[in-house]
């Protein structure tokens, strides 16, 4: 695979909802040109343009010389999957706006959006995504495809496991952590850690289990 640096080439988007249109704004607001939306969902959109940018199949990828960033819901590791045998390669979009610590790292793939703040010596793994006021403390590690909705604050020293989700104004307290696949849900205060694949909810979160005490999945 090519290394997708800003600004050396165009950059398409794996998705074509209203998210991916807003990713395409942080995108060029970023630097980046926008040069089309991959459909993972609908082969029946492919051709078509919206907001005019041409839809394309997954398949679209020339000999590994195409750079993308998922932009859309979901299971992030799935979608990747969908991606990676075709060659595509991952490009991370980082909104102009969005503050990182000069020690922070990013993997291949990261979305930040407006207005992100990321600490001293925190570690965003691939195909993270952080959206719009998200901020992550310092010395904090969040794993692969993991997403931090709109206005969540993870503290420092904080462990955030592969593929878990983070609602939106949910806040997670120093020293905690959230296993691999586990769900916050928005506006959730974490003040102890979090069981993988568990859903937890409310002040303070708690797991939540549905009548028949099963555990819940993602809202």
């Amino acid at each position: 695979m090519i290394s997708c640096v800003l600004g050396a080439r165009d950059i398409f988007l794996a998705g074509t909802g209203s998210f991916a249109l807003e990713i395409a704004d942080w995108a060029q607001a970023a630097g980046w040109r926008v040069a089309g939306l991959i459909e993972l969902v609908d082969p029946a959109r492919v051709g078509s343009t919206v907001d005019g940018l041409l839809v394309v199949d997954p398949s679209a990828a020339i000999a590994g010389e195409g750079c993308v960033a998922v932009a859309l819901g979901g299971d992030r590791r799935e979608h990747w999957s969908r991606l990676e045998p075709h060659g595509w390669s991952p490009a991370s979009v980082v909104h102009p706006l969005a503050h990182l610590s000069g020690s922070a790292r990013l993997e291949p793939g990261c979305v930040l959006g407006p207005g992100v703040a990321v600490g001293a010596h925190t570690v965003l793994g691939p195909h993270t995504l952080v959206s719009r006021g998200a901020l992550i403390g310092h010395h904090s590690v969040l794993g692969a495809y993991v997403t931090v909705n709109p206005g969540a604050n993870i503290a420092g020293n904080v462990v955030i496991g592969e593929r878990a989700f983070i609602g939106m104004g949910a806040i997670v307290v120093n020293n905690a952590s959230v296993g691999e696949g586990a769900t916050v849900a928005a506006g959730s205060l974490v003040l102890k850690d979090v069981t993988a694949g568990v859903r937890v909810q409310g002040v303070p979160a708690r797991e939540y289990r549905d009548g028949d005490g099963n555990g819940a999945g993602r809202a």
